[in-house]
């Protein structure tokens, strides 16, 4: 398998579209910022078969290096596992001609696509990659949003649920920069009363909103915003829910249940599947209440594996493995 580095023009025009929005290069681009330097890999034989975007600091490799999670990119799914074997060793020979130490991979959770990913953990694994966090990540299925959807979530959920749709709480998609600040404001000061740090400001959100396809949505209850989200698109099956947050003094009428709720409605309207609400635990550790309560109202939760293997100084060179491209 051979390796090209080039620079971030070739690689647009091979990755142009990802199976998720964190791997695409105009993404990668704009946050550029956040490490010492960005390397764009294509990894080819016969034809291209995999892309890698990673940040380099202090010499460790970072896949990613500014978002959730990041990983290859692939022309097609269905690639061979020996095809991501060959295309781990061409990386690993080329990091340590490139005297990086540590490379880091943090996957997407196995819905985004349960093959791939599969194969992919599978040979990271083999070739001793250790697993250094295993988050759970939840998610909706739209296709339960049905007439059934009430009796099958848990008791409580479907109470609060309930009484929130009694509540006459009036679920507002922004569009106004005024409502996207008040949207911000309310997960900014939801962070800080959970002593949770929110990484992006609203102008760095508003600007990845020109990347990713973004939506702002507000709860608003007699004449109160009670309850927000911010919502990426992260392909055409896929929405996923980063930032949200509610106000404090509201909570008996239960805005989270009804945000959620009309997300999903939102959503599987516009005929998406899924609709991703993001990790309930921190460095592995489950947040049992924030688990309890994504589960009540009908989630399901997959693995997102972070793995990391330290490089040792003997290196082997692989005659015509390794391209520079200067473009």
């Amino acid at each position: 398998m051979e390796l090209i580095d080039v620079n971030y023009s070739e690689y647009s025009n091979i990755f142009h579209k990802t199976y998720h929005i964190f791997n695409n290069p105009k993404f990668i681009f704009l946050n550029k910022f956040k490490c010492e330097q960005v390397k764009y890999l294509l990894f080819k034989d016969s034809k291209y078969r995999l892309g890698l975007i990673g940040g380099i600091t202090n010499k460790k490799f970072q896949s990613p290096f500014s978002s959730p999670f990041g990983g290859f990119s692939f022309i097609k799914s269905s690639l061979q596992i020996a095809s991501i074997e060959g295309s781990i060793d061409a990386l690993e020979n080329y990091c340590k001609i490139n005297e990086i130490t540590e490379i880091e991979f943090i996957l997407p959770p196995l819905f985004y696509d349960e093959i791939f990913l599969s194969k992919l953990i599978n040979v990271l694994f083999r070739k001793s990659y250790l697993i250094s966090k295993i988050e759970l990540d939840f998610y909706f299925k739209l296709e339960q949003l049905n007439d059934k959807y009430l009796e099958s979530i848990w008791s409580i959920a479907k109470k609060n649920l309930v009484t929130a749709l009694k509540s006459n709480i009036e679920f507002t998609l922004c569009s106004s920069c005024e409502d996207k600040e008040i949207v911000y404001q309310i997960i900014k000061e939801n962070r800080l009363l959970k002593n949770r740090p929110l990484y992006m400001s609203l102008e760095q959100i508003i600007d990845t909103s020109n990347i990713i396809e973004t939506d702002f949505f507000l709860l608003k209850y007699q004449g109160n915003s009670i309850c927000s989200a911010v919502v990426y698109c992260m392909n055409e099956e896929i929405v996923y829910i980063p930032f949200v947050g509610d106000k404090p003094g509201f909570s008996e009428l239960r805005p989270m249940n009804l945000l959620f709720y009309k997300i999903f409605e939102y959503y599987s309207l516009k005929g998406f599947k899924i609709v991703h609400l993001g990790i309930s635990t921190e460095n592995s550790v489950p947040n049992y209440g924030l688990c309890e309560f994504k589960e009540s109202f009908g989630c399901s939760l997959a693995p997102r594996f972070s793995f990391v293997k330290k490089l040792n100084n003997s290196v082997q060179i692989e005659s015509n493995s390794i391209k520079k491209d200067i473009l």
